[in-house]
Formats: structure tokens, C-alpha cells, sequence
């Protein structure tokens, strides 16, 4: 059986796109004869969660010694793992990457938004920070999977189009009311205002 590495900055109990989408992708990998986990940040707000695959959540160190006890897991999570997927193509992306310079595992990137658009308000060496992140970790992604024709756009300055896969997010039917009443729905919200929004 072979070991997905899922490689994401944040993940659950964080709720986001990305967050849902690496949630569910394992789920559905792990239903279909692969094994998975996860590599992310360890946040404070983890605390009585219960994760339902194996993750690993380690501290974005301070100082060398910091830094060297992250890379040192990273590279021990990725040596663990037969293909690399990573969520986004932003800082854990672009790390996994370099590593995988040096063993050529098959890695895949889903582009849901982080890394792949360019931060409002960022100053320049930050923008160029996440500039490099992106374009190492695309550059080095046998495969890009996009979210919207948008994130394919921005993908293909870094990569061949014939690499990049436009899979809009799936939708799990059975968490919604696909046929509702829609004149319940007019009078139930007929004194309220409603934002509707596509995005986190």
C-alpha cells in the first residue's frame, strides 16, 4: 500500500477551504487503497480535537534551533512517504519541494488559494518571499490540480498548461437540501440581508 503525505501550512480544527479540501481528500485516498497523513503547523486551538488520520504537527521554530528540529521532522515525515501532495503552493509546499529535489518522489500540488494569489498589502521582501514559494513549488509539482480557471491562469506562468488539471471543488450532496422550497426560503429571509460568498 502506498503512503500519501499530505503537506498543508494549517489544518483542522482551522476551518478554511484548504483546511475541508486536504480533509477530504484524505478521506477519500484512505477509502480507495492508499494509506495518509498529514504534515501541518501546530496550533493552540488544538486542544480536545481528535484527529481521524495520522498528523503530524510541529512548531515553526525560532532561531537555528528551531528551524533545524522543523526541517529535521519534515524530512522524517516526507522519507516516510511514497508520493508528496501538498495544499497550496506556499511555505510547507516550497520546503517539501527542495527536499524533493534530491529524491524524486511524485508530487502533487492543489491550488486553493494560499500561495498561488498574491497577499494584499504585503510589503515587498514578503511578496517576494511568497513569490519564490510559489514558483519553487509549482516548478518542482509533477502535477497542479486548480480550484478555478483563475488559480490555471496564475499556475501556467510557472508551469506547461499540459501539468495543471482544473478540478473545481467537489460538493457533498448529501450535506445539502438540493431541492428547496423556494418560497420558504423567500419568506424566511425576507426581513434579513443576505451575503452570499464563493470564498473563505
Amino acid at each position: 500500500m502506498k503512503t500519501v503525505g499530505i503537506i498543508i501550512d494549517w489544518y483542522l480544527p482551522r476551518i478554511g477551504g484548504g483546511e475541508l479540501y486536504a480533509y477530504n481528500l484524505g478521506k477519500y485516498l484512505s477509502q480507495n487503497g492508499y494509506a495518509v497523513k498529514f504534515f501541518t503547523l501546530d496550533e493552540k486551538n488544538t486542544a480536545g480535537w481528535h484527529d481521524d488520520m495520522p498528523v503530524t504537527r510541529v512548531a515553526w521554530g525560532h532561531g537555528l534551533t528551531g528551524k533545524i528540529q522543523f526541517y529535521r521532522e519534515l524530512k522524517n515525515f516526507l522519507d516516510g512517504v511514497d508520493i508528496i501532495h501538498a495544499i497550496y503552493c506556499h511555505k510547507f509546499a516550497a520546503y517539501a519541494a527542495v527536499y524533493n529535489f534530491f529524491r524524486k518522489k511524485p508530487f502533487f500540488t492543489s491550488l486553493q488559494g494560499r500561495g498561488i494569489l498574491d497577499l494584499p498589502g504585503n510589503n515587498w521582501f514578503y511578496a517576494k518571499i511568497h513569490t519564490l514559494y510559489r514558483a519553487v513549488s509549482l516548478k518542482a509539482s509533477d502535477y497542479a490540480i486548480a480550484a478555478c480557471k483563475e488559480f490555471v491562469e496564475r499556475a501556467s506562468w510557472y508551469i506547461p498548461r499540459e501539468r495543471i488539471a482544473y478540478i473545481p471543488n467537489a460538493v457533498d450532496l448529501s450535506v445539502f437540501d438540493t431541492n428547496p422550497d423556494a418560497k420558504a426560503l423567500k419568506e424566511k429571509y425576507a426581513r434579513k440581508k443576505v451575503l452570499l460568498t464563493v470564498r473563505r
